[in-house]
C-alpha cells in the first residue's frame, strides 16, 4: 500500500493518541489492521512509536529510582547509627540530630523512589 507522507503521519498520530489514551499494543495493532495496513508496516510503526518515548523515560525513571533507593539506604543508616550511638551512651547523650536527619533523608528517598514508578 503506497501512502503519502500526510497519510503516514495521520496513522502515526492516531497510533500515538491511542497509546497515550492507555490502549495496549494489540488493540492499536487491530485498529491499524482494519485500516488495511499490512503486518510488517504495523510492526515497524509500533516499534518506532514505542522507541520514540521509551528509552529516555526509562532512563529517567531508573535514575530517579536508583537515587531514591540510595537516599533511603543512607538515611536509614544515619538514623539507625544515631539510635545505636544513643543506646551506647545509655541515653546520657541523645544523638537526635543524626536520628532526625536520617529519618528525613529516608523519607525523601522513599518519596523519590515512589514517584519514579
Amino acid at each position: 500500500m503506497q501512502m503519502t507522507k500526510e497519510q503516514e503521519l495521520d496513522i502515526y498520530r492516531e497510533a500515538i493518541a491511542m497509546k497515550n489514551q492507555g490502549k495496549f499494543e494489540p488493540e492499536i495493532r487491530s485498529v491499524l489492521k482494519q485500516k488495511g495496513l499490512d503486518d510488517a508496516y504495523i510492526t515497524n510503526a509500533l516499534m518506532n512509536i514505542y522507541r520514540l518515548e521509551s528509552p529516555q523515560e526509562r532512563a529517567e525513571a531508573q535514575a530517579n529510582a536508583g537515587s531514591g533507593t540510595s537516599s533511603m539506604v543512607i538515611g536509614g543508616l544515619i538514623c539507625v547509627g544515631g539510635i545505636i550511638a544513643t543506646m551506647a551512651t545509655n541515653g546520657q547523650v541523645l544523638f537526635y540530630g543524626a536520628i532526625i536527619v536520617g529519618a528525613i533523608q529516608f523519607i525523601k528517598g522513599l518519596v523519590q523512589a515512589s514517584n519514579a514508578d
